[in-house]
């Protein structure tokens, strides 16, 4: 800034030297001079930084504001019959950005001590890999707190969502059927010791929010015959179906009661193995079997408690689906 202000004044001068030599008196030019020196100086004060305040680098973790999202529903376990094409599902959209770096970069440049941050000698911001690195006074550093914490309010909280299918015995269904819906911690822990399925998802308030754990199982389903002259000729045509568990959910968060109100969308689907397989005049193909349970529900749940969704019959035994609702602080 002086060296800002020594140009400035000596262009002032300058002008005046000229103006001086169009009538201006020494004394004139004299007062004009020094009228426009304190002014420059006065000016160059307002923007020098206050006494104490040194230049200070932080990092600031924005991954949660940048962080790419995308509204995919959850892969349904599917079986195609033989000689039977379903229309294709539509394409989701690409993830994108919820905000981009560098606008994040431009939002804080603009509205947090704009002035500063030309004033300042070796006040810098930028952004890389979701996070933003800035050097500058403390005060400006409690400002791009601030916008941050507001953004995150305004942007929405994330949570994490957890889903399980636990297989219990009749005795552990009936008690299960006539409690609260709410279990305790004791008999969450009783029910999750024993192996079961699970599934996890996480992202923003309000979202839908898809998972899955499995696999898919390729086999033989047909073969397509071309016949040429007096032979024919099968192509097999592979295939395959998903054994596991998916989970489509959508979390609201209710803030005034500590809880969420919760779509849920559940699928468990079990493949007999080995896989049964037919003989044919070009070979066997092969005849998975299919167990597929389904659970479609809403309900409210309090956050940071054990839920039991609803029940269903899993491989011939009765099951629980657990749900578990958590807000993650950013």
């Amino acid at each position: 800034m002086k060296k800002l202000a020594c140009f400035l004044a000596a262009a002032t001068v300058a002008s005046v030297v000229a103006s001086a030599e169009d009538g201006f008196s020494d004394e004139a030019l004299l007062r004009e001079i020094d009228r426009l020196t304190a002014l420059l100086e006065a000016r160059v004060a307002v923007e020098r930084p206050a006494a104490g305040d040194e230049l200070v680098a932080r990092s600031y973790d924005v991954s949660d504001l940048c962080s790419r999202v995308g509204d995919r529903s959850a892969i349904v376990p599917n079986l195609l019959p033989s000689k039977f094409s379903p229309p294709e599902r539509p394409e989701a959209g690409e993830p994108v950005a919820r905000m981009e770096i560098d606008f994040l970069i431009g939002l804080l440049l603009e509205h947090v001590e704009p002035a500063t941050w030309a004033s300042v000698a070796g006040a810098s911001i930028s952004g890389a890999r979701e996070r933003l690195f800035v050097r500058t006074i403390p005060r400006v550093h409690a400002g791009i707190a601030g916008v941050l914490a507001m953004l995150r309010e305004s942007t929405g909280l994330q949570v994490a969502v957890e889903v399980r299918a636990v297989p219990v015995t009749p005795e552990q269904a009936t008690v299960l059927e006539t409690r609260p819906r709410e279990l305790t911690d004791e008999e969450a822990a009783a029910l999750l010791a024993a192996p079961h399925r699970a599934v996890f998802a996480r992202g923003r308030d309000g979202r839908r929010l898809a998972c899955r754990d499995g696999q898919d199982i390729s086999y033989l389903h047909d073969f397509d015959v071309e016949i040429a002259q007096e032979a024919t000729v099968g192509d097999p045509i592979p295939n395959r179906v998903f054994c596991g568990m998916t989970a489509e959910v959508r979390a609201i968060l209710d803030r005034a009661a500590d809880g969420a109100a919760l779509s849920l969308q559940v699928d468990v689907a079990d493949v007999d193995r080995p896989l049964r397989s037919q003989p044919t005049a070009h070979g066997a193909i092969e005849l998975p079997t299919l167990e597929l349970t389904r659970l479609r529900t809403g309900l409210w749940v309090p956050l940071d408690r054990t839920v039991v969704a609803g029940g269903a019959t899993l491989g011939g035994q009765p099951c629980v689906i657990l749900v578990r609702v958590r807000r993650l602080r950013t």
